[in-house]
Formats: structure tokens, C-alpha cells, sequence
């Protein structure tokens, strides 16, 4: 696992990048590989990479790594490797190397982009072809690892974060007015645009070819939405799915290094420690974590025991408290390189921060919730679609009205998400608890987003091929979380937050074979109302305890609307009004203040919003005035 940065300047273009400011651009992701950093530079393209040593750890597995004229940096891990390898070997290829970057590279030597399709793992790769005088970059197929591209007339910077392309002096910083609006709705820009307008992401699941004129061609190799349907019955797919989850598990504990699970005590991290117990040779590493903002919710810390004694690990149980919020709001807010406000960023970032140096991988549940329908608005709109019709009569009536009592403003906001427009609308508010009634645009001034294309956050939830499928609402809600929330909030959590203390995080339920399986079912099958997850807990019934797959969820909610009026409420002051940010004229700073002060007085829970203005001012600090 690692970082990488790279140019790539098209004929006619009278600028360059020295080995120096290359070697600066990968200094600013330096926590993302600080074991190596090779450099790569001629005068029209060059790559930077710095390591993070996991497989092979030897000085011959370096990168950029060049064989057969083709030159190569890429972050992240090929799990299916060693058949790779057994394969090309049989075609007549010989290697140096133990790793899977040098397969990698061979692959694409044999087969071209067909190799891409063959790959099964997480990764971000850019090649450069001297013979064919161009530059191929590849995403893995669900955006697990990031990959960032910089376009702006003969330019093109490329790399594992934004902030590496700063040093360059060639990035354009104007910012992207729709971005900001869907990162106030969505906690993160959505789609392939950022924050910046000429920085985007490459979208999941494709591969670019840039040549040496500037020219510039994507291609999709992979997208969800393209898996055929199939009918078997509820026998065959717990079957399967147990299989193949288990497979997953034990292709991804491959590591040179020693690896450790997150173990929560829920389903799915417990999942992953039983079934990786069978196939280890080692004892397993397991941590379980106590945060003192989670006690509200409970402790699941005795789940969490009783799975590690089930699986025989040397079990680890950590307390963090959360004495230093600020110190770390700050730092993320300047690891995730453009505004982010999922606060499920804080406890990993804390956790990883407690084993950096002695571990460097670790397994992590992310994604079970997404294939198998585990979270709350999968039951919510089953049981509630039948309304949508009643909700739009009836919210127009509802929408002036306060009610004092919680349970009646719940009832009020449920229908509003039923309410919301079309089908976008419906699933992007419910998603992500916004409201057309509640504008979180509104606070800034007009000045900033003034270009969005008109204000909509959820423009780009309509592209979906999905989306045109009127009849099957749920199965649209399963490809948004796919599509959208899972590698532009999901996924960017979890890179950010554990390659911020250089460990790697892998994510076994998108395995290759476990996502196609599973989202080749029909979503009624995945998803039964009343009943979450409700395909997975049977097929790890009898790996799982009952008590775990049937007992009540606990849920790690993080209290950042108590924190905005106890811990961080000075902070966010300070913030807020800050010279620079004030002399910015980002804000309608009185309608900021307005909401700070209902919030303060807990007549209106306004956390939510002010949450995504403190991040939002954090990342403008960092990258809009300092840099």
C-alpha cells in the first residue's frame, strides 16, 4: 500500500518538473509510504512513489518499477497475484521479484487493459508505455483506492492525493461551485467532480489512456449495474455467499508484514475474524475499541470478547478518549484534501493512530452494509414506498409546523424524505438525512456557489442506468450506495483515516467474486423487510454467535452535535471567524451564527449543517490560504 504523484506534459507545453519538485509533490503524501521513495522524471512525464512495504519487502520491489518499456507507479494490493503469476509463468515470463507489483506490470505486458479486468484487489495504477508514447491510468472497480487527475490545457498531474499536485506550481485552484454544493448535502463531493474544477476523480471501474498530444480517452471496464440477474434459491445463495466470503477472507490475509482486525463485536467484523481464524497460521491480532463519546450507545466490548476467544486471538482492548477533538478535526480535515464531513473519519483515525508502527495492515468490515442491506433506510423504504404518494399530499401541510415532542418532529422528517421530489431527491435526502426544507446551501454567501447547475445536489444520482427503472426503488437505493456513497464517502473514510498513520486498510466484502455474487441477486433476496442483512446472518449461522447476528445493533453514533456546544463550541468560534476565513467572504456569516446559537440553546438541532461549516472552513484554511 502507498502513494504516488505524476505529470504528464503534452506537446507544446513549454513548462517541466524537476526531480526536486517531484520529489517535493510526494513529500506532501509521505505518510502514506515512508519506507522508499523513487523518482522517476523526464522532461514530458515522471512519476514519484513512496512505499508502504507489504509484500516483498526487499529494495527490488521499489517502485516505479520498469519492465519491457513500460514504467510503473501503483498503490495499493492484487490479492489473486500468485495464479496471476502461475499463469504468466506458463506463458514464458520469468520474474525478480516476490511482489505483486512486478505481476502487475507483467500482466499488462501480456495482456494490455484486458488486464485489468483480471485483477482482484484494490488498487490505483499509472503506466507509462515508451514504445506507444503514452500514459495509462486504472482505478480498481468500486473506487477502493483513490485516484486523482489534474487537466488544464497541455497539463496533467496524477496522483494518490490532491495535495501532492501543489508543489507542482502548475495546479489552477478555482474552485467548483456544484462540488460545494453536493459536499454540503452529501459530506463529500459526489461523482467524479471535486472540489476544485479542474481536479476530478477517475471514476471506479475505468481506465484512461492520455497521449502524447494531449488527447485523453476513458473507458469502463467494470460498473454494477452491468451484472446480469440471476434466480436460485435462498439454499444456494446463503450457500454460496458463506463460500465465497470465506474465500475473500483468506485471499485477503495474504501479507509479509503482520496484519490485525478491527474487531467491533457487530456482524460483520466478527464475520471476518472467524472465518479468518480457520486459515491462519499465526495467532490473530485482534483490537476492540472503547470510545469515551460512545458511551451513550452502549459497550459492545463483550461481543467483542467472546468472538476473539471463539477465534482463539490475542485480543486487544483499547480506551481513547477524545481530549484532543480539535488537534484532531484539523488534521483530518487536511488528510482528506477536500471538504469532508462523515464524522465516522474520527474513531478510525484514532484507532489506527494507536497501532501505527506495529501493525500495517488490517481487515475492516466496509461494505457488507452495502451489499446485504444493512442499514435502517433499506426497511424504511421498503415498508414506506407504498406512501410516497400520501407523504407528497401530506408534507405541504406539515412542512410550517413545529411540534415540541422528538417523536412527532421524527414522524415529520420521515415523510419528508417521501416528499422529496423525484426519485434522486427521495434517496439522497433519505440517505443522508437532508431536507428541501432545511437548504444547508444557505449559509454560504451567494458569491460561492454562484455556476452550480442550479443548486441541485443530486444531478448526478439521475446518470445512473438505475435511475431509469422506475418500478424497483430499492434496487436503486442498493446502486446509489454502491455507486456513489460507497467510494465517495465510505471508502474515502477509510483510506484517508488509516493512511494517515501508514496502515492499510483491505475490505474483504468487495472482494471481486463476493460483489459480483451478491449483486447478481435480486434485491428482495439480499434484503427482507424486518430483517437486516437478513442473507449474510444466515450464511454465518453456526460461524457467528445468535447473540451477535440476532441481537439488537448497537450502532457507533459520534456526538459531533454535543461536541459543538461543549468541547468544540469555542473552536468552532474561532474558526469561523477567522481573519482570513471572515476576509474570504465564504459564509453569510449571520445566518451562520443564527443556526450556532438555536443549536446552543437546544431548540433546534442545527448540528448537522454547522458540522459541515467547520469542516468545510478547516479544509479552505489548509489548502485555499495556506498552500
Amino acid at each position: 500500500m502507498c502513494g504516488f504523484v505524476g505529470y504528464h506534459l503534452g506537446n507544446g507545453n513549454a513548462g517541466s518538473i524537476s526531480a526536486e519538485t517531484l520529489r517535493k509533490m510526494a513529500f506532501q503524501m509521505h505518510h502514506r509510504g515512508p519506507d522508499n521513495t523513487g523518482i522517476l522524471e523526464n522532461p514530458t512525464w515522471g512519476m514519484a512513489h513512496n512505499r508502504l512495504s507489504i509484500i516483498d519487502l526487499h529494495v527490488g520491489a521499489n517502485q516505479p518499477m520498469s519492465k519491457h518499456r513500460l514504467y510503473m507507479a501503483y498503490n495499493g494490493e492484487v490479492y489473486n497475484f500468485p495464479e496471476l503469476k502461475k499463469e504468466l509463468e506458463e506463458l514464458g515470463h520469468t520474474f525478480q521479484t516476490q511482489s505483486d507489483t512486478e505481476v502487475v506490470l507483467t500482466a499488462y505486458f501480456q495482456w494490455r487493459e484486458e488486464a485489468f479486468k483480471r485483477l482482484n484487489g484494490i488498487f490505483a495504477i499509472s503506466i507509462y508505455d515508451e514504445e506507444k508514447q503514452e500514459l495509462i491510468l486504472c482505478r480498481d472497480r468500486l473506487g477502493i483506492k483513490p485516484l486523482y487527475v489534474y487537466h488544464k490545457d497541455q497539463v496533467l498531474l496524477f496522483g494518490s492525493e490532491i495535495k501532492a499536485f501543489i508543489p507542482s506550481g502548475l495546479m489552477d485552484k478555482t474552485l467548483n461551485p456544484q462540488a460545494i454544493v453536493e459536499f454540503m448535502w452529501m459530506n463529500s463531493p459526489a461523482g467524479e467532480e471535486t472540489v476544485y474544477r479542474h481536479v476530478s476523480k477517475l471514476k471506479p471501474g475505468t481506465f484512461m489512456k492520455v497521449r502524447n498530444d494531449g488527447s485523453m480517452q476513458s473507458f469502463e471496464y467494470y460498473s454494477p449495474e452491468n451484472i446480469s440477474k440471476i434466480r436460485i434459491s435462498d439454499e444456494e445463495a446463503i450457500r454460496q455467499t458463506a463460500v465465497l466470503l470465506e474465500n475473500a477472507v483468506k485471499r485477503q490475509s495474504i501479507s509479509d508484514v503482520p496484519l490485525c482486525i478491527f474487531l467491533s463485536g457487530g456482524v460483520d467484523s466478527s464475520a471476518l475474524t472467524l472465518l479468518a481464524a480457520r486459515h491462519s497460521e499465526k495467532r490473530l491480532n485482534t483490537f476492540s475499541v472503547e470510545f469515551d463519546f460512545y458511551k451513550k450507545g452502549g459497550s459492545e466490548l463483550p461481543n467483542a470478547s467472546l468472538v476473539a476467544k471463539q477465534a482463539g486471538s490475542d485480543h486487544h482492548e483499547l480506551y481513547i478518549d477524545s481530549s484532543n477533538l480539535s488537534e484532531v478535526v484539523n488534521k483530518l480535515a487536511f488528510h482528506h484534501d477536500e471538504p469532508f464531513a462523515d464524522s465516522a473519519n474520527i474513531p478510525l483515525y484514532l484507532l489506527t493512530k494507536q497501532i501505527e508502527g506495529k501493525y500495517r495492515v488490517v481487515l475492516q468490515g466496509d461494505g457488507g452494509d452495502e451489499l446485504f442491506g444493512g442499514y435502517y433506510y433499506y426497511n424504511y423504504l421498503q415498508r414506506g414506498s407504498k406512501y410516497i404518494g400520501l407523504a407528497k399530499l401530506v408534507y405541504p401541510l406539515l412542512s410550517g409546523l413545529s411540534f415540541s415532542s422528538p417523536k412527532l418532529r421524527r414522524y415529520k422528517r420521515a415523510i419528508s424524505y417521501l416528499a422529496a421530489g423525484d426519485r434522486a431527491q427521495l434517496v439522497g435526502s433519505l440517505v443522508f438525512g437532508g431536507s428541501y426544507a432545511n437548504n444547508p446551501t444557505r449559509v454560504f454567501n451567494p458569491e460561492m456557489i454562484a455556476g452550480a447547475h442550479g443548486a441541485d445536489a443530486f444531478d448526478k444520482l439521475r446518470k445512473f442506468k438505475s435511475y431509469k427503472n422506475e418500478k424497483d426503488l430499492l434496487e436503486y437505493l442498493n446502486y446509489f450506495d454502491m455507486l456513489s456513497v460507497l467510494p465517495n464517502d465510505f471508502l474515502e473514510k477509510v483510506d484517508k483515516s488509516t493512511m494517515a498513520n501508514s496502515v492499510e486498510a483491505r475490505v474483504p466484502f468487495l472482494d471481486n467474486e463476493l460483489v459480483d455474487f451478491a449483486m447478481s441477486l435480486p434485491i428482495n433476496q439480499r434484503v427482507r423487510q424486518g430483517s437486516m442483512k437478513y442473507l449474510l446472518k444466515k450464511a454465518m449461522e453456526g460461524t457467528v454467535p445468535d447473540q451477535i447476528l440476532y441481537g439488537k445493533k448497537q450502532g457507533f453514533g459520534v456526538p459531533f452535535e454535543e461536541w459543538l456546544k461543549t468541547g468544540l463550541n469555542s473552536y468552532f468560534y474561532e474558526v469561523v471567524n477567522d481573519r482570513s476565513i471572515q476576509q474570504a467572504g465564504i459564509f453569510n456569516t449571520d445566518e451562520v451564527l443564527k443556526l450556532m446559537k438555536e443549536h446552543e440553546s437546544g431548540r433546534v438541532n442545527n448540528g448537522n449543517i454547522l458540522w459541515h461549516v467547520l469542516n468545510f472552513s478547516l479544509w479552505y484554511h489548509h489548502f485555499m490560504i495556506e498552500s
